[in-house]
């Protein structure tokens, strides 16, 4: 249901402003994510998400793919990484390096360990981003939790 709710924001973006083939990504992400971790069941009402980063403007088949990406990335912090009822930050950041944007996704929580059994969310993502967006998608155990990230280019 997240998946297809992170695809209808596209749209929902889309019609509220004046440009029909662009759509503002922090302002996607940021609707996304809020969808994502403040409808959640009652006992993850201890989690946060922070996000961080600059308005860019992104041809809006570009936004469909990338609001498959985030909303998959937001949702393995939500269900993986903290323990039911633990408290919990995600923070995402988007920057833009020369022609590629990156997106992070961090979280506090437990950690990703590659011994994982693999997931169909780990594989929409590599496959959306290798494949939709040309880009490149990393996870790893950080320090204090799980660090993602999304580099692709943001013009075709």
């Amino acid at each position: 249901m997240n998946r297809v709710l992170s695809i209808s924001s596209v749209y929902e973006i889309i019609l509220a402003s004046s440009q029909v083939d662009h759509v503002d990504l922090l302002e996607l992400i940021e609707k996304i994510g809020d969808m994502i971790v403040h409808t959640e069941d009652q006992a993850r009402q201890s989690l946060s998400i922070e996000y961080s980063g600059e308005l860019h403007s992104i041809d809006s088949d570009i936004g469909i793919s990338v609001a498959l990406v985030v909303n998959e990335l937001i949702h393995n912090c939500v269900k993986h990484a903290f323990k039911e009822g633990a408290e919990g930050k995600i923070t995402v950041c988007l920057q833009k390096d020369g022609p590629e944007l990156e997106i992070q996704v961090r979280d506090d929580g437990i950690g990703y360990s590659p011994a994982m059994k693999p997931s169909l969310g780990l594989d929409i993502i590599r496959m959306t981003v290798e494949n939709d967006l040309d880009g490149e998608f990393s996870i790893q155990r950080i320090k204090e939790g799980t660090l993602a990230s999304v580099r692709f280019p943001y013009k075709r």
